[in-house]
């Protein structure tokens, strides 16, 4: 464990510009992890990229964390010496227990995030499929997502919306409940914005997005399978749409009453903006239901008021999954000796089978396989429980050239 390794940039040290600037999409991810593999004989390679971070979980005796900083820095044709201060470095403990709390969402922008477990899920899929995991990567993820899931069943830590762009969502999805072929209208795509978009990019809807920015419209849209909307045509375009979410900063009201006067199909407006897109006279209008951020908060506060309480009880089941993990990394590189060992007395177990075996019926036959098997697995109990516990000492080599010159077994790295 103590080769394990993340080097990550996040909301955390990085403004948003800057965490676009070093995100990656799945075919950029696959090409890092191939040649970070194949350059630096890495067994061990997981990268997750979100809006929010970018981490790359590796593990290496030797540390590369600049080696592979400037590989994502040619990747993405960055500058390195710009880029570099906004990461972070953590490894052994540090490293294992930042995966736990990214995935688990208590190092996320909005406490309990109940997407990013998800997006960890997916990055290790694709780390399986190219095959850049070893036993090591897949026994940690299972214990993360085994941990994740007491954490679902044990606590209230991921209970309600505690974020206005998932509020925003929820409530989208609400209003829209009886709707056939729903349209909405993202309007703006900074912090909020953007969160709205991708907790909406698996609903099924017309969605367009605005932005003042039209080569991030295009960028995101085309990730999300939305369409990118022309902010020239946004009072036309607004007309027929069932639901707008505005997260546009200005000081100027984007939107007034006049824009849906002619309005007939009821429509809801959510508007995130700070200061406010919309008047509240817009409410006026009879086809309208206005949100705004006054309306939602209360909502978050208390959501995040419980999810908070739970904190205690999310750190206790990781602390008891960090110690499981830490055990078995510790007794992993004793298990070929183990299986050698049981391999090496089956094989004299039925050697000496063999000379009596055709002199008995079934049923003797039956009892000697049973009644040896019986004295194999105490014979190995012993030496088996006496490594596990060399290891935790850490003196277990002494006892793995023991058994390897007595048992002649295979030469192995302990």
């Amino acid at each position: 464990m103590d080769n394990f390794r993340v080097i990550t940039i996040s909301y955390q040290t990085a403004p948003l510009h800057v965490r676009e600037l070093v995100a990656m999409d799945n075919v950029l991810i696959g090409t890092f992890l191939n040649n970070i593999k194949n350059t630096f004989q890495l067994e061990d390679i997981l990268l997750v990229s979100t809006c929010n971070r970018t981490e790359i979980y590796y593990r290496s005796e030797i540390k590369l964390n600049q080696q592979l900083i400037a590989y994502l820095c040619s990747l993405k044709g960055l500058d390195l010496k710009e880029i570099t201060p906004f990461f972070k470095f953590l490894a052994g403990f540090d490293a294992v227990q930042h995966l736990y709390k990214v995935s688990l969402g208590l190092d996320s922008m909005v406490l309990g995030d109940i997407q990013i477990i998800n997006q960890i899920k997916s990055a290790y899929q694709l780390s399986a499929d190219l095959n850049t995991c070893t036993s090591f990567l897949h026994r940690l993820l299972h214990a993360v997502f085994h941990s994740n899931k007491r954490v679902a069943n044990e606590t209230h830590f991921k209970d309600g919306n505690a974020s206005l762009a998932s509020i925003s969502v929820e409530l989208t999805k609400k209003f829209l409940k009886n709707k056939v072929k729903p349209k909405i209208a993202i309007v703006g795509l900074g912090e909020i914005g953007s969160n709205v978009a991708c907790n909406l990019k698996d609903y099924e809807a017309e969605i367009t997005l605005f932005n003042r920015t039209k080569s991030k419209t295009i960028s995101l849209a085309h990730e999300y399978n939305f369409l990118a909307g022309d902010m020239d045509e946004l009072y036309t375009h607004i007309q027929d749409v069932d639901v707008i979410i505005t997260a546009i900063q200005s000081d100027n009201y984007l939107f007034h009453k006049t824009h849906f006067e002619n309005k007939t199909n009821p429509s809801l407006i959510i508007d995130l903006g700070v200061p406010r897109n919309v008047p509240s006279t817009i409410e006026e209008c009879e086809a309208v239901t206005l949100l705004n951020v006054d309306h939602l908060n209360e909502r978050v506060q208390s959501a995040l008021a419980m999810r908070k309480a739970q904190v205690p009880c999310v750190i206790k089941i990781i602390n008891e999954s960090i110690c499981e993990f830490a055990q078995w990394s510790k007794e992993v590189h004793v298990f070929p000796v183990i299986q050698q060992l049981k391999a090496a007395l089956e094989d004299i177990r039925k050697q000496e089978l063999a000379r009596y075996i055709g002199k008995l019926d079934e049923q003797q036959s039956a009892i000697i396989e049973s009644v040896t098997n019986g004295m194999i697995q105490k014979i190995v109990k012993m030496p088996v429980l006496e490594l596990k516990a060399s290891c935790q000492r850490g003196d277990s080599q002494k006892l793995v050239d023991v058994l390897q010159e007595l048992f002649n077994l295979e030469k192995t790295v302990a």
